[in-house]
């Protein structure tokens, strides 16, 4: 049995061969024809026993796929028929013919261009993960340590969690208790002061934080500030918080040239630090981790965000929306 059943056409295969390489580097099997099938078989028997014995479809959809449908539209339908899990990553702007549109346009679609594929590993790791059952700890003979079951690597010589997107260290809290830690602080501080002071130190240790991440992102992806290099910055910026975990980042953001300045939206769905229990303002951190992020892949430019939607006014919202504009 299979984690994922790999859906592409042959001019995709180098594509295919990256995700694959990166999937089995963090623990997820992957099953994908040219490696895979079984020579002295059928093609159509051993395709659909592939399928079925594997727990969810990864479909590479392009303009490739549109122009030579037979083989997709065959796994698409086995795969339906087993109602099995489907992530769809669309490479290209193109809209899927209705054959194709028919299977796909119902189920998880994650935009995967315009820049290159490894840009967006992490978070197709992310959401193959969400959508593959839960699978029992697994214990390493000589260390026998649990090896966790998600994005992270667990090193168990020297106790430590690694992120594979970056290589660093990290740290894993539930969420409840990250949030209990920092609202006990945020109470302290507001209780000798305000709120007001409160959320204005969690802003101020949110922006160094942010600031200093910004600060390796743009040593490992490049310190230039065109407008195009700030806008694949942001982009693989939300594609990595969104893959460990702060919640699922969506950047809109334009760079107004005639009348120089800035302007459009962040959203993050699920947002992981928001007190809705007890309402304390401890999501002024993120806000500050976020302006010190934008600052500092911006150059010289400086926005300010400010709050539009908040799951803590809002009972039904999920997602923090913040304007965002240029300081000034």
């Amino acid at each position: 049995m299979k984690d994922v059943f790999i859906s592409y056409n042959s001019p995709k295969q180098e594509v295919a061969e990256a995700i694959v390489k990166y999937l089995e580097s963090n623990g997820v099997s992957c099953f994908i024809d040219f490696r895979d099938m079984p020579g002295g078989e059928s093609y159509g028997g051993a395709l659909v026993r592939a399928v079925k014995d594997c727990n969810m479809q990864l479909f590479i959809f392009s303009e490739a796929a549109n122009e030579n449908t037979k083989n997709i539209l065959a796994e698409l339908e086995i795969a339906h028929k087993k109602e099995m899990p489907r992530l769809t990553i669309s490479l290209d702007d193109c809209e899927p013919v209705d054959d194709i549109d028919f299977y796909i346009s119902s189920r998880h679609n994650v935009k995967c261009y315009p820049d290159p594929i490894d840009t967006y590993l992490p978070l197709i790791l992310s959401n193959i993960k969400n959508l593959l059952p839960e699978k029992p700890p697994v214990l390493e003979e000589k260390e026998e340590e649990v090896v966790p079951t998600t994005v992270f690597r667990y090193d168990p010589k020297n106790g430590r969690m690694i992120n594979p997107a970056d290589g660093e260290r990290n740290v894993s809290f539930r969420t409840d208790t990250f949030i209990n830690m920092m609202g006990g602080i945020y109470e302290k501080v507001a209780a000798i002061s305000n709120d007001v002071i409160a959320q204005d130190i969690f802003f101020d240790s949110g922006y160094a934080g942010g600031k200093n991440f910004a600060n390796r992102i743009n040593s490992k992806w490049g310190d230039g500030f065109s407008i195009e290099e700030m806008q694949k910055k942001i982009r693989q910026w939300c594609a990595f918080d969104s893959a460990v975990g702060w919640g699922k980042f969506e950047a809109d953001i334009n760079f107004d040239e005639e009348n120089d300045t800035i302007y459009g939206t962040l959203a993050i769905t699920e947002a992981f630090i928001v007190d809705t229990e007890n309402k304390r303002k401890v999501c002024a951190f993120i806000r500050g981790y976020c302006t010190g992020i934008l600052n500092t892949l911006l150059g010289d430019l400086e926005v300010e965000l400010t709050c539009r939607s908040c799951p803590l006014e809002k009972k039904l919202s999920r997602k923090c929306i913040f304007d965002v504009k240029m300081k000034g």
